[in-house]
């Protein structure tokens, strides 16, 4: 008869290790498959429920969340990025708002009074100064729109990089 409680609890240990891990030390294919078969799985429930994978999908929902995400924002004119991954909103008076998509949802931030702006060919870098917010890029149609929107975003305090 075994001893202690203690040394069954360890017998029982040992038992279920070498059969998740097998004599070599290697983990079980079984059990690798398994685990990769549930990872695959929730993802594609994820997917189903539609979870994950925010968007912007143009600029009437950009000045809809600006307006709903920065309080006592008035939207004027929205510019939502090519991806759906970031938007510009022009306030009717004020600064304008960035707004990004972190995760599933976007998150906004009004402009302070001096940002920088980057633009290549055809995207906009706004620098908004605040770290944990990040830059926003802004990819547009042509590098025409990005100069036009360049010109705004320069008259509303942003400061061109050269």
């Amino acid at each position: 008869m075994a001893g202690s409680a203690a040394e069954r609890r360890d017998m029982r240990r040992a038992r279920r290790h070498r059969r998740l891990v097998g004599a070599g030390g290697a983990m079980n294919p079984w059990v690798l498959l398994g685990s990769l078969a549930g990872v695959l799985g929730l993802a594609a429930v994820a997917r189903l429920l539609g979870l994950g994978g925010g968007r912007i999908a143009d600029a009437a929902e950009a000045c809809r969340l600006a307006e709903a995400h920065v309080s006592g924002f008035v939207a004027g004119q929205g510019i939502a990025s090519l991806d759906g991954q970031a938007a510009l909103v022009l306030a009717a008076a004020g600064p304008p708002v960035v707004l990004k998509v972190h995760g599933a949802q976007p998150a906004a931030r009004k402009l302070p009074e001096h940002f920088r702006i980057n633009i290549v060919n055809n995207t906009i870098i706004i620098e908004t100064g605040d770290r944990p917010f990040g830059a926003v890029i802004l990819t547009l149609a042509d590098a025409a729109a990005a100069r036009d929107t360049a010109d705004i975003l320069v008259s509303s305090g942003g400061t061109p990089c050269v």
